[in-house]
């Protein structure tokens, strides 16, 4: 549960950062260390967590890339999260880092998925990742590196990675209502989570200030209160 005081730290503390390290901040708040989490377990809790702790939908405004409509979208979260999970046999291993293994004509891997470990340590993609990744590797039963295998392994690797892990590239179709057209989006759950911890913190200070100005009380006092009881008090004081 985020707690109001928990809440205004954050965003003090966040607005100086990118949406990604204030969502994840939160996240960590509430679960504790994520850094064993895949990417997309990471960036499923975040819808999991936009659901239940802020509002079940993703609310947002892009233009149409061929007729330059602006369109607001509304996106369900319980719709987006079985429409992700049902893609590939393995999206239920999301969380799971490691233990697979790919086998392609004579090369044999045993690899593990990506961490948000790793991500935070600056390995986002490419050779550094793969090689960390990747934990054996043999070719006609020699032992090799991972830079040393040849492209097409390493792109056979990094899709099998994609298939085991869906949530990490959350793909939206969208329609445009005035010409039709129609494209495929990326959605990145972060700022959505972001923008509503900005929302809920804007609310918490505009409410503190108007009882602190009415009745005196100290920030710590206001945050006391449970949220239905501090409610009666703003009704009261906003119906003056």
């Amino acid at each position: 549960m985020l707690r109001a005081d928990d809440l205004l730290e954050l965003w003090a503390g966040g607005r100086a950062g990118t949406p990604t390290d204030g969502a994840l901040d939160l996240l960590w708040r509430l679960q504790g260390d994520i850094g064993s989490l895949t990417p997309g377990a990471r960036d499923r809790e975040l819808l999991l967590l936009h659901a239940s702790v802020f509002d079940p939908r993703l609310d947002a405004v892009v233009s149409c890339p061929d007729c330059a409509e602006v369109l607001e979208l509304s996106v369900p979260i319980d719709e987006l999260l079985a429409s992700v999970g049902s893609v590939g046999s393995v999206g239920s291993e999301g969380s799971v880092a490691g233990g697979r293994r790919l086998q392609r004509d004579d090369v044999e891997i045993t690899f593990r998925l990506p961490t948000v470990g790793d991500l935070c340590e600056g390995l986002v993609d490419g050779a550094a990742l793969l090689d960390r990744c990747v934990t054996s590797a043999t070719v006609d039963g020699s032992p090799v590196v991972a830079l040393d295998l040849s492209a097409a392994v390493c792109d056979a690797v990094e899709e099998a990675m994609r298939q085991a892990d869906p949530f990490a590239e959350i793909t939206v179709t969208i329609v445009c209502s005035s010409c039709g057209y129609a494209w495929d989006d990326l959605l990145d759950p972060t700022p959505f989570v972001w923008q509503e911890v900005g929302r809920s913190a804007t609310r918490l200070v505009e409410d503190i200030v108007d009882l602190a100005s009415t009745f005196g009380w100290s920030e710590g006092q206001i945050l006391a209160l449970s949220p239905s009881r501090r409610r009666l008090y703003l009704d009261r004081v906003r119906s003056w």
